[in-house]
């Protein structure tokens, strides 16, 4: 059930984040191996000149700076080798899908509690 959230930049040229967030939900499937449909991937972009870093704010994605921001939300009872692997895996799969260097995604884990979502109109407990 991870849900991946994406920000970044526009890239220019502009990149086919549809097919990217498709590729990814699917891929990560394999990597997991679980269904795709439990799997969630959003991908939204910061309008240029939105973000800052260091005092500075660009227009569109640098390879270089302004990370792209990934927000992973797994359950907590999720072991941390596969949150590990979910984490190398999104980061890489950005890295080949864009041009940014390794150093320039940034991955962040939300451990969600048992109790504390709610999905398909109820409390889920595990």
């Amino acid at each position: 059930m991870p849900f991946v959230h994406i920000r970044s930049l526009p890239f220019d040229p502009p990149l086919d984040v549809p097919a990217i967030v498709r590729r990814v939900n699917c891929d990560l499937s394999d990597v997991l191996g679980i269904p795709a449909d439990h799997i969630t991937v959003t991908w939204e972009l910061v309008a240029p000149g939105h973000y800052s870093v260091g005092g500075r704010t660009e227009y569109t994605q640098p390879p270089d700076s302004h990370p792209i921001l990934v927000e992973i939300q797994v359950p907590d009872s999720t072991p941390s080798d596969t949150v590990h692997r979910v984490m190398a895996f999104i980061a890489d799969a950005l890295v080949e899908r864009t041009r940014v260097q390794p150093e320039n995604v940034f991955v962040g884990v939300r451990l969600l509690r048992s109790g504390q979502i709610m999905d398909l109109g109820r409390v889920v407990h595990w």
